[in-house]
């Protein structure tokens, strides 16, 4: 019976590896500083503070050129629905000339398993996104 229930358990996570590179631009010219939360696609209309993946596995962030996120991670399904994992960046520059001097914030949401095993390129604006071409998702019964 312990086995069954671990079993069970096991096919209830999908994994994903990924490599996404950016350029982040400020209007100045400057890098400016970056953060990148782990969500679910049901909460992209939402609070995204309250989002239950982003403390279980760390994604490893560079900021520079190019900027570079990289994790790897562990989803579970919900009542057997497969929920697609984005990654949140949001990108702040700060005031740079005395006309504006509001800081600019910038939220980019980069659906992860869509854009598997594709050579593609995002212009959203400032921010460039290149994603490997080497990314996978594994569908098979997993552990966390």
């Amino acid at each position: 019976l312990f086995l069954l229930l671990n079993l069970a358990d096991a096919e209830m996570y999908f994994k994903a590896s990924f490599r996404y590179s950016a350029s982040l631009f400020c209007p100045g010219g400057n890098v400016g500083n970056a953060s990148v939360w782990l969500m679910e696609e049901n909460d992209l209309g939402y609070s995204f503070m309250d989002d239950k993946l982003s403390g279980e596995q760390p994604l490893e962030v560079r900021l520079g050129h190019p900027f570079e996120i990289r994790g790897r991670i562990n989803w579970p399904a919900f009542e057997g629905k497969y929920r697609e994992p984005y990654l949140l960046i949001r990108h702040h520059c700060t005031a740079e000339q005395e006309q504006n001097p509001h800081p600019r914030i910038s939220y980019y949401a980069l659906p992860l398993e869509s854009s598997l095993n594709q050579q593609i390129d995002h212009d959203l604006g400032p921010i460039n996104i290149l994603l490997d071409a080497t990314v996978s998702l594994d569908r098979r019964a997993g552990t966390m």
